[in-house]
């Protein structure tokens, strides 16, 4: 993993807000949930990054079971 660069938080909120909308109709909504865990986590580290992954990087990322496309399709299903 390579650093490219500080980000503010304000960019991070930015950022997944675009992606990840709190006010989405969809009944598996957990954004909410996931910005709380962003607050938390600036609480905490108070530190932001641009990052570049490498491959490397990339393959060995472990995602949680989670939904997709507004909850429409499982993106990861561990059963």
């Amino acid at each position: 993993m390579k650093i490219i660069r500080k980000v503010t938080f304000d960019k991070v909120l930015e950022h997944f807000r675009l992606e990840h909308p709190v006010d989405a109709v969809y009944d598996e909504n957990t954004n909410q949930e996931a910005e709380g865990l962003l607050m938390m986590a600036e609480q905490l580290f108070h530190e932001w990054n641009s990052v570049l992954l490498e491959r490397q990087d990339i393959l060995r990322t472990i995602l949680p079971w989670h939904l997709g496309c507004n909850g429409k399709f499982t993106l990861l299903n561990l059963d």
